[in-house]
């Protein structure tokens, strides 16, 4: 299963060049104007009447907006990166694609004429009324169901022994347990509700939409198709509402089983809290593969077998939590209303397999995902790791075939026949993990194509509509500036400057003006992930500086409204690893005085403390170290926290994190461990942040770092003056100047 990435409801046109900001008008100037804007954009007319040529639709609108949207892009690239050489038709391009990635945004409108009027028959009704009857029971019929569907091969205590699984693995009998089906677990306030809920208003005018996508699942035997006035017989039964949504590419949408909503009548719902907890406590955590995880397995491939060699893979399970029984006394929980048929009877389903939409099923098929990795990871050469369904691997390339049929053949030793997609396994040197594409030529990560055109379209939408955003939408928005800062690092100061925009607001569709602070961020992470596009071996983030290394370097520091005191020591990461780390290796002490007036205000005493951490991370840089991991410790709780987890809260402090941030991604250092200490033991870099002197805290002239004779680092430490914050003046040049002077610590 792929990870994905939220969506905006945006059709084209929508871009809009906030930053002209200019009225539309029926002014022939201006419409005179236009056209000679888009005579400029020689390839995008190329590529429109190519699409027009094809018969793609592309109404002059569209092309207006995507003229002004090219100009735009290009204008603010320049400005943010002007050291580099820009090809305009390259930006014409990118921004077609950006364009064309909206094809496969479909609305109620195109779903209704997939459906084309489907109603369920009304003979899909008696199999299962028929076998209802005849067992006389529903547990009685659904273990008939489940009997029927392992002739082709499920779980099974039989399976779990032909695919090796060792009474010792730690999910072994967790995982006998899910043979029988899972368990729906209920808090003790739950209350059957016995009757379904009104139909939702959206529901009704997609029921064409559901009926045709139910009738397919009815078809593959994933469901139970029963009158809705036999369900109701049911003892215990428990009817959650049935919703239907939107999908990115699949003009038919999704079905949604939605068990988080309250009945109407008992005010309670399958999902809550305390199922949730009930979960954990019964399968264990969920620990899903991240980008960070699957960048250290790259690297143990490749110090095995080279980089040359190094080939990845991925395979993907068929079905997902279908692959899992519902246990036949848990089915009666599982039952969601549908419309009613051909014949005018009020129909429900009920679910006898795994479905989307419990809470519980993410952490019953972990299960299922821990036990194949380790099985896969027994067999194989290479390595895998698993994200729900998807089983991603890296292997050499001579090890390949073996590896990608030892991984299948362990998948349906497991979980049966059809149990792998086989026409979505893919190898190569360049692949997409959970939405990340790792680059094995250039050796970096990048965001994957799909996710990444998805991303910069909605960015740049947003930043030129015309209307003011929801407050869903600039979530979404800023959980996408939060993701991909794993990459795009030096932007990550603007990713909470976008949540700052909702911080407070209840209601998801209340509309919000932007500001200036939050309209620039946006500038600045369009510009920078349509530099990935254009320079993605500079823009990406090389594979080897993303998993967690030992620290090298230790920053000690403190700081009062007038000074800083910093002392820069070297580690013992040999012995750290033997776990006999020895005592730190001094390096430099430094004695910074502030050369602003803070007066006696204690609300600028965090941004001085991370202020002390910054300088010291320059003063690292200058000492002529980089690539590496580095430990703060200080008194301060706040500085190490936004150094550590490189999030930053303080407008006071924008200065700083944008210089940390830029000296951190030019430099590759990372603040890996932060030690906090009480103030009465940070004695020695407290005395040097007052009137203490090097002199008299026992340093000699060669401990002590000359700071004032380098030029950069003189600069740095005027320009994170915490009284300005630079969005109040021009962010952009600002964010510019930044990454021109960290270049020149080392100089």
């Amino acid at each position: 299963m792929d990870e994905q990435v939220d969506e905006i409801r945006v059709r084209p046109p929508p871009i809009r060049d906030r930053i002209a900001s200019e009225k539309q008008s029926s002014d022939p100037r201006r419409k005179r104007g236009a056209k000679r804007k888009l005579a400029e954009r020689r390839e995008l007319i190329s590529l429109i009447s190519t699409a027009r040529e094809g018969g793609v639709g592309v109404d002059e609108k569209s092309v207006e907006d995507l003229t002004r949207s090219c100009r735009y892009l290009e204008s603010t690239i320049r400005r943010l990166y002007p050291h580099q050489q820009m090809d305009p038709s390259a930006i014409d391009r990118l921004m077609w694609e950006a364009y064309r990635s909206t094809d496969g945004i479909y609305g109620e409108a195109e779903a209704l004429a997939w459906a084309n009027g489907f109603r369920i028959p009304g003979s899909v009704k008696i199999r299962d009324d028929e076998g209802l009857q005849r067992t006389g029971s529903l547990e009685g019929y659904v273990s008939e169901v489940h009997q029927k569907m392992s002739e082709g091969g499920r779980l099974s205590h039989a399976s779990i022994i032909a695919a090796g699984v060792p009474e010792d693995d730690p999910d072994y009998s967790r995982l006998k347990d899910l043979v029988d089906g899972i368990t729906i677990l209920t808090d003790e306030d739950f209350v059957p509700n016995q009757a379904p809920q009104p139909l939702r208003a959206k529901y009704v005018r997609m029921q064409s939409v559901v009926d045709k996508l139910m009738m397919e699942l009815y078809e593959d035997g994933m469901i139970l198709i029963l009158p809705t006035a036999t369900v109701q017989q049911i003892p215990g039964v428990h009817f959650s509402q049935s919703h239907w949504a939107l999908k990115k590419g699949k003009v038919w949408g999704r079905p949604i089983g939605d068990a988080s909503a309250p009945s109407e009548d008992t005010g309670v719902a399958l999902n809550s809290a305390a199922v949730k907890d009930m979960c954990i406590q019964k399968w264990g955590n969920i620990h899903h593969p991240t980008v960070t995880s699957l960048s250290a397995l790259v690297l143990r491939q490749a110090a095995r077998v080279g980089w040359d060699n190094l080939v990845l893979w991925k395979m993907d399970l068929k079905g997902a939590f279908t692959l899992l029984f519902i246990r036949p006394d848990c089915v009666r929980k599982a039952a969601f209303a549908l419309g009613a048929d051909k014949d005018g009877v009020d129909l429900s389903m009920m679910y006898p397999v795994g479905f989307f939409g419990w809470t519980g099923l993410p952490f019953a098929f972990a299960i299922v995902s821990n036990v194949v990795t380790r099985l896969v990871n027994r067999v194989t050469y290479g390595e895998s790791e698993m994200y729900v369904d998807d089983l991603m691997g890296g292997c050499a390339e001579t090890e390949l075939a073996h590896d990608l049929a030892a991984a299948r053949e362990k998948c349906v030793q497991l979980l049966g026949n059809g149990s792998v997609a086989d026409d979505k396994t893919e190898h190569g040197r360049i692949i997409d993990f959970i939405g990340w594409e790792f680059d094995l030529e250039t050796r970096v990560v990048s965001v994957a194509r799909r996710n990444f055109m998805k991303t910069l379209y909605g960015m740049i939408c947003m930043r030129g509509s015309e209307t003011n955003p929801t407050v869903r939408e600039v979530q979404r928005v800023a959980s996408w500036a939060s993701r991909y800062s794993v990459v795009c690092r030096s932007l990550k100061p603007f990713s909470v400057d976008l949540y700052d925009a909702v911080r407070g607001y209840r209601e998801q569709r209340a509309r919000i003006r932007l500001g200036k602070v939050q309209l620039r961020a946006l500038d600045m992470w369009i510009s920078t992930l349509a530099m990935l596009e254009f320079g993605k071996a500079d823009f990406a983030r090389p594979i080897h500086t993303i998993p967690w290394r030992r620290p090298q370097f230790l920053i000690e520091y403190d700081a009062s409204l007038y000074g800083l005191g910093i002392i820069l020591s070297e580690l013992d990461v040999e012995g750290a690893e033997c776990g006999v780390e020895s005592k730190p290796r001094f390096m430099r002490a430094i004695k910074m005085p502030i050369p602003y007036d803070l007066g006696s205000d204690p609300s600028f005493q965090n941004s001085t403390e991370f202020l002390a951490v910054v300088m010291g991370m320059a003063c690292l840089v200058s000492l002529g170290c980089k690539g590496a991991g580095v430990r703060v410790k200080g008194d301060n709780r706040s500085s190490l926290s936004w150094s550590t987890s490189e999030r930053f809260r303080s407008e006071k402090c924008r200065s700083c994190a944008i210089h940390f941030m830029a000296i951190a991604t030019r430099w590759d250092l990372v603040v890996v461990e932060g030690v906090h200490i009480e103030g009465v033991r940070n004695i020695l870099c407290d005395g040097l942040s007052r009137d203490v002197s090097l002199k008299d805290s026992g340093f000699e002239d060669t401990d002590i770092f000359e700071w004032e004779s380098s030029t950069a680092i003189c600069a740095l430490l005027r320009v994170c003056d915490p009284r300005t914050d630079p969005a109040s003046s021009d962010l952009l040049r600002h964010w510019v100047d930044a990454v021109d002077l960290v270049e020149k610590l080392l100089e």
